[in-house]
């Protein structure tokens, strides 16, 4: 369960999400990695929605130190008051990684990502970077 922060005179407002998630991980060779997440979100609040969310990655590992990834997510998002929702975005990211003690791992992930959102009843279309 999952609400905002309240003020003191504030009614709460009813928010309860169920989420359900797969994240298989496929090691393709001693390099390369697949790792495929479906999920579903149902969201009771006010607007009501669910979302379907797809998101496979690939993997490399460049270094003993550094992994290179990319790959597409893919959001479908039902909003039952409002127009419906196709998301995607590719990205592609790098992480650097050192083992300092006994299975202790510090770690850095840097992602760029594009994000195109389309209105499926209006047709409008929207672009963001992150």
């Amino acid at each position: 369960m999952a609400g905002a922060a309240q003020g003191q005179n504030e009614t709460p407002s009813r928010n309860s999400q169920l989420w359900f998630d797969y994240d298989p991980t496929w090691v393709l060779s001693k390099r390369w990695t697949l790792d495929v997440d479906a999920a579903t979100r149902f969201i009771n609040s006010d607007p009501a929605l669910w979302q379907i969310r797809l998101y496979p990655t690939l993997e490399f590992s460049v270094l003993k130190w550094m992994d290179l990834s990319g790959g597409v997510w893919f959001i479908y998002t039902n909003r039952f008051e409002n127009s419906d929702l196709f998301e995607t975005r590719p990205f592609v990211g790098i992480k650097l990684k050192k083992d300092i003690w006994r299975g202790v791992r510090l770690s850095n992930y840097l992602r760029q990502e594009f994000r195109i959102r389309h209105d499926l009843t209006t047709g409008e279309t929207l672009t963001a970077r992150r």
